[in-house]
């Protein structure tokens, strides 16, 4: 979770909740929540942090998950592969693993920089061991009358890239935000607002309720400035971020849920995006079976571990889920609308499984500042 320039810290290193920001939208392109959402007044967690109008967020109860039987495997073969992965992860962190509650990231206005970060925990947290684990050396400052905590550095840095200094904001005893310095003060500015329903107001009441979902928001700022921002090379795919509404919901329990309605102006758009969703698919298709060609070239190799063993066999498991429910993707015309629905039989439990162990995977313990990941002893070729 210590953030940094370009990325030595924790958070930065946890990889897969940033790749889902990148990949659900070629996966699921554009969703209306799902039906049984209802917005509530009051949200859980932190939740009620999450602009409703803005560009999207992902939200996973870490601690139910972790807890669950659905993870007993996995925290059985990780603390015998890495014993001391609690302790390390509580000394990067300045939170002991067990306490963390629910994470959620929260896209800002434009793709430049990582996503907000707002964790809840089960216990009060200790301020002081968060702010030097995550940003070492800081120091107070203020702004829209609260007081929030930034790394302190040099005159030299500090000066060139004042806005991506990492930053804390503790909003309770077991409630903090992180982000950047001009992330965090663009949210403090929105604290003093008086928050109202939006696109993500269904998604976010049912955020409370299970234990993963992930909501985005594609007319918002953040898709429309990717957009813009696109080579010209493949932005045909991109026709389906023209539909006006667009929220992609993802609702992960026993299974992953998924439902899109994408409409446009005109019929010749749903044409123009019916044909882009047929090419999105067989791309995202494609790469799956890259990525189950590449565990099988790593399960042979001799020098794999049986945690690493056992985790790519997991997500070989995991891949064929997702390959067999976007192959079952029913896609339906109505007028200007297509409607797209798909389920993945994977638990919330597999998606929190898959990002974890990738994360112990290219990060052990022991690995020196200077080494990249992936690059270890540990899981060299």
């Amino acid at each position: 979770m210590r953030w940094s320039f370009p990325g030595e810290s924790l958070m930065s290193r946890i990889w897969f909740v940033r790749a889902a920001f990148r990949l659900l939208p070629v996966l699921l392109v554009l969703c209306l929540p799902l039906p049984g959402f209802g917005a509530d007044d009051e949200l859980p967690d932190g939740l009620g942090l999450v602009p409703a109008d803005g560009s999207g967020f992902l939200s996973v109860r870490i601690g139910q998950l972790y807890r669950s039987d659905a993870t007993k495997a996995f925290r059985e073969k990780l603390a015998k592969a890495q014993p001391d992965f609690q302790k390390q992860f509580a000394k990067e962190v300045g939170i002991a693993l067990t306490q963390m509650d629910r994470v959620t990231l929260v896209l800002g206005d434009s793709p430049e920089g990582p996503p907000l970060l707002i964790l809840s925990t089960s216990e009060p947290l200790d301020k002081e061991k968060v702010k030097a684990a995550i940003l070492r050396k800081f120091e107070e400052k203020k702004h829209a009358g609260k007081t929030y905590f930034a790394r302190k550095l040099d005159e030299k840095r500090e000066k060139s890239l004042p806005r991506y200094v990492p930053a804390v904001y503790f909003v309770s005893e077991r409630i903090l935000v992180q982000a950047p310095v001009g992330q965090m003060e663009q949210f403090l500015d929105r604290m003093g607002k008086k928050a109202g329903k939006g696109p993500l107001s269904p998604a976010l009441s049912r955020a409370g309720k299970e234990p993963l979902v992930v909501a985005l928001n594609l007319p918002g700022p953040f898709f429309q400035a990717a957009k813009k921002k696109a080579p010209d090379k493949g932005k045909e795919l991109l026709v389906p971020l023209g539909a006006n509404p667009g929220v992609v919901t993802l609702v992960g329990d026993k299974n992953i849920r998924v439902k899109a309605n994408l409409t446009f102006a005109d019929k010749e758009g749903v044409t123009e995006a019916e044909k882009a969703l047929k090419s999105l698919k067989d791309l995202v298709l494609s790469q799956i079976a890259k990525g189950r060609e590449e565990l099988g070239r790593e399960l042979k190799r001799e020098k794999a571990d049986e945690f690493g063993r056992w985790f790519m066999g997991r997500a070989r498991e995991f891949l064929d889920k997702v390959d067999e429910g976007i192959k079952g993707a029913k896609v339906e015309r109505k007028d200007s609308t297509l409607v797209v629905t798909f389920t993945i039989k994977a638990t919330a439990a597999d998606t929190l499984i898959m990002g974890s162990a990738s994360f112990f995977l290219a990060v052990p313990p022991e690995t020196a500042p200077a080494e990249r990941p992936g690059k270890t002893k540990a899981n060299k070729p």
